[in-house]
């Protein structure tokens, strides 16, 4: 109410600026109208994303996964998977760099 309609229909969520969304703030001064992507850089600067450890389905901790990264060229992936427990593919995606590509070592 306080921003008005969005923009466009369909490409602009409502975005916290305080990054308590999931808190349920509804301050009128917190929100703004952003794109999809906009909110989804919010929450990596509000430390609000659920990716890594901090998702609910994950099976690899952050130093599992830097062991993982080390070991590349050492063992098979299929090896590495048995050991961690995940599969050959989680392995696969962690050495090309798509899975967990945000940690550093």
């Amino acid at each position: 109410m306080v921003n008005g309609p969005p923009p466009s229909d369909g490409k602009y969520d409502a975005a916290h600026e305080c990054g308590r969304g999931a808190d349920a703030c509804v301050h009128p001064k917190h929100l703004r109208w952003a794109t999809r992507s906009q909110n989804n850089w919010d929450k990596l600067g509000h430390n609000t994303d659920n990716r890594g450890e901090k998702h609910c389905g994950h099976k690899l901790t952050e130093c599992e996964v830097k062991e993982i990264r080390q070991l590349k060229g050492y063992f098979f992936q299929r090896e590495i998977a048995e050991f961690y427990g995940v599969c050959e593919g989680t392995v696969s995606s962690i050495h090309r760099g798509i899975n967990w590509y945000w940690l550093e070592d």
